[in-house]
This record gives C-alpha cells, sequence and structure tokens, in this order.
C-alpha cells in the first residue's frame, strides 16, 4: 500500500509543479484538492511539489476574473451588478475570498456601453478613482472590515500582488488597486500590466489640515511634478525644465447660509444643513413669499445655491514661470463654464412631506373611507362602538387653529369679482369650484386642516355649515359668494347651492328692508299708480335688481338669444336651437326646452324696453300671492318717454283698464288698434341648480299618461311662458297673440316690405307724429301660426294679471330652507367627492399660474396631469345625490386616485425646481432651461454657461466682504468677485517623446507607447487640503 501512494505522488509532481510557475488556475485548484487531503502527520514537512496558500488565493482571484471576462458586462448585469451612484453608465459586482483568516472583497467596476470618444476633458460621472487616474474598468481589492482599508503595507503589497498575478494568468489589462493607510487619507496604490514589457504603477494620497504655501500655487504644483519625472527617470540627474500638457478646473461656491456643499457623485452637489446653524438670518425672506401657494404653505427652497465650474482645455507649457501666468489669469477668460445647482437634500423619513400632494393623499384617503355613511355627523362625534376603532388614530387640531380658520372664510374674505368662474380647457369635465369662491377655499383649507382626515374634515364642515346657516338666518351676505351670480352649472352642486342661498339672502334682505321702509298695506298708492316720492327711488332699484338678477326685459341683445336666459348657462346642458315648434313636444329634452325657450330673438335692444319687479320688493301673503308693487320706470326710460307725463299716463292707464307697465315701448304699435304696445313689468325668474334642473326633467317626462298628469305637465313646461302672457295681457288690455309674439319672440314676427299683416298695400299705411308706422307690416312664422300652437292655446287661456297679483315662480325663502337642508344632510361621499374635484382643481390651478419662465416640457407635464385628472375625476365630479357607487367602483377610484397623487407630486416637485432655478436665473434664461431640461433628463443638473451670460451669472456670487485677503500671496488666486476657488484641479502630463528631448542621449530606451503619457499626475487642491495622483508607466 505505501508503494502504491507514493507511485501516485511521483505522478503527480511534475504537473504540479509545472503548473505552478505557469499559474493555471485549473492546476492550483488539483493542487489545493490533494493539499487538502494530506494527513496531519505530514505537518512540519516542506512538500513544494504542493501550492501554498498564497497560491490557492491566486488561483481563487483568477477564477473569479476568468468568470467575470466570460461573462461580459451584459452578463455581469444579469448577474447582480449594481449601478454605482452618480453615474449614468457605471456598474460594480463583487465577490469575497478568503486568504488565511482574513477575508477580502473583490470589486470590479465596469462601464456599460459603447465607449463613446469625447474631447471633454472633465467628463461629469466618473469614479474618483476613474478621475484622479484616468482608467475606464478596473478592480478593487479591499479587507472586509469597518474600516475597508489596509494599515499593513507588507499586506497591501501581497495583495496588491495577488491581484496582478491573477490578471496576468487571465490576459486582463483591468488596473488594481487596493486603499491603503488611513481612510481619511483616500490612499491607493495600484497596478496595471499593458503587455509583457510595460506596466503602469499607481499611487494616490492627500495632504491634511496643512498645505505648504509652495503647493497652494501653480507654479510649485509644476515643479512637484517634474520633480516625480525626474525620479521615476531612467537616468536621475535633475530635470530643470519640461514641456508639460496642462488642464485646469476651477469651482466656484456661492455662499449658503446654514448649508455646505457634499458632492455625492455626478455633476450634481448636494446641500446638507450645518449642525451648528440655528436658524434662518433674520433678514432674509422667505424665498416662494410670492408664489402662488404661499398664501396655503411654504416650501423649503429645493435649489440652495450653486457652483460654478470654469475650465481651461489642454494647453502645454514649458516652465515654472509660464505655469504662473495662468494663476493670475480672469476667469472670464476660461475656455468654459458649466453652472451647478445644489439641491437641498432628501428629507429623512421621520421628516413631513411638503406640498399639496401628500395632503391631497390624504383627502383621497378620506374619500375612501367615507364609504357609505349616511352623515357627516358620524366621523365627527364617535357615539357608534364601529367608528371607535375607525377614527381613534385621527387628529383633530385644537379650537384655535378652527377659529383661524374660520375667519378666513367668513370674516377676512374678499368681495366676490362677480366675474364668474373660468375654466382651463384642459380640465373642463371636471365639475368644481372657483379656487377664491367660498367652497373652493374651504376645499384647500381641509387639506391643511391638521392631517386631513376624516375626523377632522368632519368637524370643519359641521362647523362651516353652523356659519352659513347664521349667514341665513340673520341675512347676512355670504362672503366670496356673488349674489348678482345665477348658480353655475359647470360648476360642483355645492358651489351651485352656495350661489342660489347668496341670492336668496339677498332678497330676504332687501324684502326685509323693503318693509321697513314701506308704508302700511292699505295705504299704498292703487296699482299703476306709484307715489311721487318714492316713484324714482323705486324706479332705479328695480331696474338694478333687474340687471343684477337676470329679470331683464324679454329684450335680447339679438335674434338668437332667448329671452328666458336664468343665468344659469342651461344652453351647457341643452343644446342651442332646440325649441321647435310646441306643438309636437316628442322628449322630455324638447320638454325642457320648451321651459326654457319659449322665445327666441327680440328686436333691437334700442327700441325695446322692459322692466320687471322683483319679487323681494313685494311682499308675499301666505296664499303665495303678492300685493301691488310701486311701479314706475328706470331712470334710462325716462330719457326715453320724455314727452309722456305722469298725469297723463295715469289717466290713460284707469281709463283703458291697463295694470302693471313699466311704460311704452318707442316706435312699436298694437297691431289692431292705434295704442302704444306696453312693456309688462315681469317676475323675476326662477333659478334652478342642476339636481332640480334634474328633477324638474324626470318630474315633466312621467306626467304623461293621463290627461290630468298631462295638464300637469303643461302647466310645468309653461309657467314662465303663461306668466308673461298674463301680464302682458294686463299692460296691454287690447292686445293680441301677434303683439306678443312681436315683443316675446321677435324673429317669428316676419316683417313684409310690400305689405302689411291685414293683406292692405303699402299706401294704406299709417304714419304717426312720432314716426311710428301703423298698422305694422309682417305675419306669424309658420311655427307660431300651425293649427293647434301652445302658445295660442296658453294665450287664450291665461288672464291678464299684473306680476304683482300673480303666484310668485321662485319664492326664495322655500329655496334657501332647502339649500340649507341640502347643506345638513349630503353625504359624506358625495361632500368629499366635491372637496376632491374641487381641491384637485385649485392645486393644478396654482401650479399652472407659478412663474416658471418659458419650460415647453414642463408646461406638458402639467397638460398631461390635466388629462389624467380628467379620467380619474370625471365620474367622481358628476356623481348625483342619488348616485351609490359600487365597492368594485370604490375600490378601482382609489387605485386610480393613489396614482393621480403619486403623479401630481412628481409634477409639484418640478415646478417648486423650476420656480427656484427661475427666481434666481432670470437675467440668464438659456442657462436656465438648460439646468431644468438637464435635471428633467436624469434628476441632476449641469448647463454650460454662454459668453454673453457670463457677467449675470458672476452675480450669483456677490463680492466677498472686506475685499480680497491681506494673505492673498498664499492663496490660490484666479479670484472671482473677491472669492477665490474652493476646488482647483488640475492634470499634468508629460509624453514619451517630450521626454526624450529633454533627457537627450541620456534615455535611449521607450517608457511606453507611441503616444502614451509616460507620467500623469491629478491634483485636487483647496485652502484646506491637497490630494495627489500619480500614474508613471515603466519598462519591467
Amino acid at each position: 500500500m505505501e508503494t502504491k501512494e507514493r507511485a501516485e505522488k511521483t505522478e503527480r509532481a511534475p504537473n504540479a509543479s509545472g503548473d505552478r510557475f505557469m499559474g493555471s488556475p485549473s492546476a492550483s485548484s488539483v493542487s489545493g484538492a490533494v493539499s487538502d487531503g494530506e494527513p496531519d502527520d505530514l505537518q512540519g514537512f516542506d512538500d513544494y511539489t504542493m501550492a501554498s496558500s498564497w497560491e490557492r488565493f491566486i488561483a481563487s482571484v483568477e477564477t473569479i476574473c476568468r468568470e467575470w471576462q466570460a461573462a461580459g458586462p451584459e452578463g455581469l448585469l444579469e448577474k447582480g451588478a449594481l449601478s454605482v451612484d452618480g453615474s449614468r453608465s457605471l456598474h460594480r459586482i463583487h465577490r469575497e475570498v478568503s486568504f488565511g483568516n482574513k477575508l477580502y472583497v473583490i470589486v470590479l467596476f465596469f462601464q456599460v456601453g459603447a465607449r463613446q470618444e469625447t474631447e471633454d476633458e472633465w467628463p461629469a460621472g466618473l469614479h474618483h478613482l476613474q478621475l484622479w487616474f484616468g482608467v475606464t474598468d478596473f478592480l478593487v481589492a479591499a479587507p472586509v472590515t469597518l474600516s475597508g482599508v489596509i494599515l499593513d503595507a507588507p499586506e497591501a503589497t501581497t495583495l496588491l500582488s495577488t491581484v496582478a498575478v491573477a490578471l496576468s494568468s487571465c490576459g486582463s489589462h483591468w488596473p488594481a488597486f487596493v486603499p491603503v493607510h488611513d481612510r481619511t487619507r483616500k490612499a491607493y496604490k495600484g497596478v496595471q500590466g499593458i503587455s509583457s514589457s510595460y506596466s503602469i504603477t499607481y499611487e494616490a494620497d492627500r495632504i491634511g489640515s496643512w498645505v505648504p504655501v509652495r503647493l497652494m500655487h501653480l507654479e510649485g504644483l509644476y515643479e512637484l511634478f517634474v520633480s516625480k519625472v525626474a525620479f521615476t527617470a531612467p537616468n536621475t540627474a535633475a530635470v530643470p525644465s519640461l514641456r508639460v500638457e496642462f488642464t485646469m478646473r476651477l469651482t466656484y461656491r456661492a455662499p449658503m447660509i446654514g448649508y455646505d456643499y457634499q458632492n455625492k457623485g455626478g455633476p450634481s452637489s448636494v446641500a446638507e444643513p450645518r449642525s451648528d446653524y440655528d436658524g434662518e438670518s433674520p433678514n432674509e425672506p422667505m424665498w416662494d413669499e410670492d408664489l402662488p401657494w404661499a398664501a396655503w404653505h411654504s416650501v423649503d427652497d429645493p435649489v440652495k445655491g450653486f457652483e460654478l465650474i470654469a475650465t481651461w482645455k489642454k494647453r502645454f507649457v514649458n516652465d515654472s514661470m509660464e505655469m504662473s501666468e495662468y494663476e493670475n489669469t480672469s476667469t472670464f477668460l476660461a475656455d468654459s463654464w458649466d453652472l451647478v445647482p445644489a439641491f437641498s437634500i432628501d428629507k429623512e423619513p421621520d421628516q413631513p412631506e411638503e406640498g399639496f400632494g401628500v395632503r391631497l393623499e390624504g383627502l383621497a384617503k378620506a374619500f375612501s373611507i367615507s364609504g357609505n355613511a349616511q352623515f357627516v355627523e358620524d366621523f365627527a362625534n364617535v357615539v357608534k362602538p364601529e367608528m371607535d376603532l375607525l377614527l381613534e388614530t385621527f387628529t383633530v387640531p385644537p379650537p384655535s387653529v378652527l377659529e383661524r380658520v374660520l375667519k378666513d372664510l367668513f370674516y377676512e374674505a374678499v368681495n366676490p369679482t362677480g366675474d364668474g368662474f373660468t375654466y382651463d380647457p384642459r380640465g373642463h369635465s371636471i365639475k368644481g369650484a372657483p379656487r377664491d369662491s367660498l367652497f373652493g377655499r374651504f376645499a384647500v383649507h381641509s387639506l391643511f386642516y391638521g392631517t386631513c382626515n376624516i375626523r377632522a374634515i368632519s368637524e370643519l364642515w359641521l362647523e362651516f355649515v353652523r356659519e352659513i346657516r347664521f349667514c341665513w338666518d340673520e341675512c347676512q351676505q355670504l362672503p366670496r359668494v356673488s349674489p348678482e351670480d345665477s348658480p353655475d352649472l359647470r360648476t360642483c352642486l355645492l358651489h351651485q347651492k352656495l350661489q342660489m342661498l347668496a341670492v336668496c339672502i339677498k332678497l330676504k334682505s332687501e324684502q326685509k328692508s323693503e318693509k321697513v321702509k314701506k308704508t302700511p298695506l292699505h295705504g299704498s298708492p292703487p296699482v299703476g299708480k306709484p307715489s311721487e316720492e318714492g316713484s324714482e327711488a323705486s324706479r332705479t332699484d328695480q331696474n338694478d335688481l333687474q340687471q343684477k338678477h337676470g329679470e331683464e326685459v324679454r329684450t335680447s341683445n339679438s335674434a338668437d338669444a332667448h329671452p328666458l336666459d336664468t343665468g344659469a348657462k342651461v344652453h351647457d346642458l341643452y343644446p342651442d336651437g332646440a325649441d321647435g315648434p310646441y306643438t309636437n313636444l316628442k322628449s322630455p329634452q324638447d320638454e325642457m326646452e320648451s321651459l326654457f325657450h319659449p322665445g327666441s330673438g327680440s328686436p333691437d335692444p334700442a327700441s325695446h324696453t322692459k322692466d320687471s319687479v322683483s319679487a323681494a320688493e313685494e311682499p308675499i301673503f301666505e296664499n303665495g300671492y303678492k300685493s301691488a308693487p310701486e311701479e314706475g320706470v328706470s331712470s334710462e326710460d325716462d330719457e326715453k318717454w320724455q314727452s309722456w307725463s305722469e298725469e297723463d299716463e295715469e289717466e290713460a292707464d284707469v281709463k283703458e283698464g291697463r295694470r302693471g307697465s313699466a311704460g311704452p315701448l318707442e316706435n312699436m304699435m298694437l297691431l289692431h288698434s292705434y295704442e302704444p304696445l306696453h312693456a309688462p313689468i315681469t317676475q323675476m325668474l326662477p333659478l334652478m341648480t342642476e339636481d332640480m334642473l334634474m328633477e324638474r326633467e324626470q318630474a315633466i317626462a312621467s306626467l304623461s299618461r293621463s290627461q290630468s298628469e298631462k295638464q300637469a305637465r303643461l302647466r310645468l313646461q309653461t309657467d314662465i311662458l303663461a306668466s308673461d302672457m298674463a301680464a302682458f295681457k294686463a299692460a296691454n288690455p287690447r292686445a293680441t297673440l301677434e303683439d306678443f309674439v312681436r315683443w316675446h319672440s321677435p324673429r317669428d314676427w316676419l316683417e313684409d316690405d310690400d305689405e302689411n299683416g291685414d293683406g292692405q298695400t303699402s299706401s294704406s299705411v299709417h304714419t304717426g307724429d312720432s314716426g311710428e308706422i301703423w298698422p305694422p307690416r309682417g305675419r306669424l312664422s309658420e311655427r307660431m301660426s300651425h293649427p293647434g300652437n301652445m302658445w295660442a292655446e296658453i294665450w287664450d287661456q291665461v288672464a291678464p294679471h299684473p306680476a304683482s297679483d300673480q303666484k310668485p315662480l321662485f319664492d326664495y325663502q322655500r329655496e334657501g330652507e332647502k339649500v340649507m337642508h341640502y347643506l345638513d344632510t349630503v353625504r359624506p361621499q358625495h361632500l368629499l367627492g366635491q372637496m376632491l374635484c374641487t381641491a384637485f382643481v385649485s392645486c393644478m390651478e396654482i401650479l399652472k399660474h407659478t412663474k416658471i419662465g418659458d419650460l415647453a416640457r414642463l408646461r406638458s407635464g402639467i397638460s398631461s396631469l390635466y388629462s389624467s385628472a380628467n379620467m380619474v375625476l370625471e365620474p367622481i365630479s358628476t356623481m348625483t345625490k342619488a348616485d351609490m357607487p359600487s365597492k368594485e367602483d370604490v375600490e378601482m377610484w382609489n387605485k386610480a386616485l393613489q396614482n393621480l397623487c403619486r403623479l401630481f407630486k412628481v409634477v409639484e416637485n418640478d415646478v417648486f425646481v423650476a420656480a427656484s432655478l427661475y427666481q434666481k436665473l432670470k437675467l440668464a434664461p438659456r442657462s436656465f432651461v438648460g439646468l431644468f431640461s438637464s435635471y428633467l433628463d436624469d434628476g441632476k443638473s449641469l448647463a454650460r454657461v454662454s459668453v454673453d451670460e457670463r457677467e449675470q451669472i458672476a452675480e450669483l456670487f456677490p463680492p466677498a466682504e472686506g475685499g480680497v485677503d491681506l494673505e492673498s500671496r498664499s492663496r490660490m488666486g484666479n479670484y472671482l468677485n473677491g472669492h477665490e476657488p474652493d476646488v482647483r484641479e488640475v492634470k499634468l502630463k508629460c509624453y514619451e517623446e517630450d521626454l526624450r528631448k529633454t533627457l537627450g542621449s541620456r534615455n535611449e530606451r521607450r517608457m511606453g507607447g507611441k503616444g502614451m503619457a509616460s507620467h500623469r499626475m491629478y491634483i485636487s487642491g483647496t485652502a484646506n487640503d491637497l490630494q495627489v495622483a500619480l500614474s508613471v508607466v515603466s519598462r519591467d
């Protein structure tokens, strides 16, 4: 048996020895396996045919390197390689390997993608070893320790030699580096095998805390480089001067109060708060105090400062004197300027986020929680056991916060502008409230009321309704809601209700004031006979009220406008021109059109005048009928009717039985009597919100079975038309339907130049003293003359009654109470849905109106946000009171709202950055656009500054206080507005051809390949430290 074992050892010995010297990984592995199998009794016996632990270490590193070489960049990505922070294309992968009782990590840094040749000598996004030594792909070997560096020089040499031998065996040209010395020194040693004849050695170190004065100047740096060249030259004779390639980069940093610059890799820096700073400067204003969101919240300035990088491209210097000249060169003469903003560092996880986006997320969560709850009080007052667990984590702000919110909403409100609601066309399908309206401001206030949870929102809403109830009971006008606007059907239902209530409060207040001013009822003047004292005031008040509430005379400005426009923008819900003949009503929509379009068109307003009396000016009895009002004409009509005396008018009205007349219309005569046509005083038109219109439409559609239902439907459709006819008959006792049509719907009266309405020739027409033509010439339109026309039926049935004797069309007391009932009983889901839509629209409007300059990409992002909001919020904003969304619909809305909130936060953050950059770079528009475009591309920002904008950019670096330091001789120079560069980076290269010319015949052997820099030095210096990295090509 012993003979057999000796024979096996003899067979293995030659191969093991040969493979060890060849450096084959497979042989090393086999040798290692044999060594591991040796019995313990061989300890103390040196068997040189076995691989040592160092050789096995080399074999392990070699195996790893071969595996990475075979995989390639794409394969390494599949194996889990990670990208390097601050670099666009640099990735890293690592493996751990043991040597003795120590563990080391081998890290490969490699580029992904094709190598792009660039002329930029200072490319952005480089790893510090790439910047220092000019390498691309490289290895780093380091111990797995807390410091990650090797303090022992022999260990560093062993580790570097191991990696170098392994790479040589693989035929790889990757440079290898080992961190040495203390971690703060950023010291490295490295080696790279280029070929069998040449290699490159690398070395980097740092001087901290104190830098020799000589090395703070370019002259001293040149001499340091030349001394290194002389030391490594084949002949060590001193080199007095040398032609050296030189390039320089200077970095200037604008002062930041309370922050320090920290470079996290890549072209951009971040601003980290200083631990020794306790607050902002008392004289420093908030950066966003003039921006639209400042009324609601303040945002930390995302751009704290700027770095200016001035670069001198490569050039050659021949001696130290020539080098020193660049130290006194003006920064404005640099070959290029690059501007880099310093962004504020990301917030810690425990710090609250800023902006509308996170608040909208809270409101969306409240909307999802509301579910099918019936009353808002269920979330404000925890009286149900099932609500305890849900609401116990929701906090409510203290009463002082509630008081401030209500004070802003109701007691510090600005007067409404009365301009109505204008929509951004990109958000037209979302029904919200105007941003500065009462409900619009309430919705935005709710975002910042506590944490915007459903419990806080519920308490705020209840107090909001109590304040509105107080305004209604005490006849106090609602703030931020114009009483002169009818409900706008483009807005949400809650805003429409508040608009309705504002009108009711105004009418109620005027009614209350009128009762105090009026004399007792039995002392009122007779119908049609205004008192002398109150006539003029009554005329003026009536005319003003008509113009404010849409109670205008039934005289439209064009043939296409109808005289019954309620001011509620009904044409937005119903198509124009749908007022066909009233004898053939086919659908509820057509029937609704007959209600709001009983006639269309009117003559020129210059020749027609018609006034009406507000329902608020006339006392209403219990049976719903009004007493006789004080009647009169407006001050404008006084000028037209100067020839009429009040005495003649009174005598004519009494004699002819005329009641409720606002006065005759100029150049209009009745058809069958030589009398002027009088404009009647008509009732105020009823105001309707969207839900009221839908209820009326449903009622009309349902009344179609029995004869009584049809008659009720007819009354519902034609109540306004019948009221106008009754008032017209009372004002014109001898009028006919044709006269009413001429006044009410002029486009249904067709004038004829050849014959008059009675078929008489034009020669029989009479012209009065005032120039009016009688009888008027013309005829009814085809639809008005159609047999069975509804207008003719109503005209025959209605009795003459002035507006004062008619049942009011609009009961403000009843409608006001209906609004209050709606506010008290609105379901939480409907309330929060309208709040959500209003808040989103308001916040998007704020972002849209932020001053951000001409940024097409950001405008496009805002437009995309509007489009996304339209798709998500439209079904929520169009929910009616009867809608009960299913559980599936609510879940789908919740997911869509979460995505919408995330998109909003992205756009909002972009707006913050754009606004900050715009404020600081208004005078340098090209730099501003370049910085923001770079920021959108990769989250970092760098822009090339054009020559004509350098003066404006230099203003970001104000002159230093006290001018240049007295110790300027020991400083680095290259001042900009009195500021020396914070960082100066210099690259120095010496090429073999230049070195041979300098050394002459003393250097006969080549130091590197053709065109290769034999020596390269990178120097980065500040006032307090100096980093030096040297690479030298040598012949082995």
